[in-house]
């Protein structure tokens, strides 16, 4: 069985973010594509829960900042 995966696009989609930011994570966090089509990266599952990872990190992070400045 083949294993899934996602362009930028895509996974931009699932997150229902712009693409640019999603770039921004990949190369930030420095997760690298489960493979390459050209110059077109795709990302597999363990990528995915990287970002989502990243994301609820940066949402915990504001919500500690809201709350020293209550």
């Amino acid at each position: 069985m083949a294993k899934k995966v996602y362009t930028i696009r895509q996974v931009a989609e699932l997150f229902n973010e712009p693409q640019y930011r999603i770039n921004y994570v990949v190369d930030k966090q420095q997760i690298t594509p489960a493979a390459r089509v050209a110059n077109i990266r795709l990302f597999d599952d363990v990528a995915i829960e990287q970002i989502k990872e990243y994301f609820m990190a940066q949402q915990i992070a504001e919500d500690l900042k809201g709350m020293a400045n209550e």
